[in-house]
């Protein structure tokens, strides 16, 4: 009882840095930067209590090349005053070698993750927390659910589109200059 009581106010917590140390900074041309970023390609959420259109996400801490629809200023990581490490939500192939991209059908919520604020854990490093905007249409893929597609509808994942998702990956493929993209996806059953 103890955990669960620390574990949902520290993501209460994390909810309102995020929402007090910087908002979402996407909109702009896809932009690969080389420094500390948030990864939620298989990071599960749950809604928001406080905005039913927001999840908080649970994602992974990495350091290297990501990319994203903000500019790398944008981007830098910071620690506010009070001691709070920001980093933001980017794309990259650090799950690749690990996971399967899934593709779940429409009509099953999701999370849009790209470009948005997050916290790092400060009892795990390795952790951020992550205020992403639900999706509740179109089919999406995603790094998360084990290649187990009655995830879809049980849990909230943090996802893109297909078209998205073919996008950034042709193009981080290139900017990294790889002969051949490392994701594989999930067997079609």
């Amino acid at each position: 009882m103890k955990k669960y009581l620390f574990s949902s106010l520290l993501a209460l917590t994390a909810v309102a840095l995020v929402a007090c140390g910087y908002k979402a900074v996407g909109g702009g041309k896809k932009t690969v930067c080389d420094q500390q970023y948030a990864l939620c390609s298989a990071a599960q959420c749950v809604p928001n209590p406080d905005n039913p259109d927001e999840a908080i996400c649970f994602c992974t801490v990495l350091e290297g090349k990501s990319l994203g629809k903000s500019t790398c200023d944008q981007r830098v990581p910071h620690t506010d005053q009070q001691g709070v490490r920001h980093v933001i939500s980017t794309f990259s192939f650090g799950e690749a070698s690990t996971k399967k991209v899934m593709t779940c059908p429409d009509g099953t919520p999701w999370t849009d993750c790209l470009d948005q604020p997050c916290v790092v854990d400060p009892l795990d490093p390795s952790k951020a927390i992550c205020m992403c905007k639900i999706v509740r249409t179109g089919s999406f893929q995603t790094y998360g659910g084990d290649c187990d597609q009655s995830t879809c509808e049980k849990g909230y994942w943090s996802g893109a589109t297909v078209e998205s998702n073919t996008e950034f990956t042709q193009f981080l493929k290139n900017a990294l200059e790889l002969k051949q993209s490392p994701v594989k996806f999930c067997a079609i059953k």
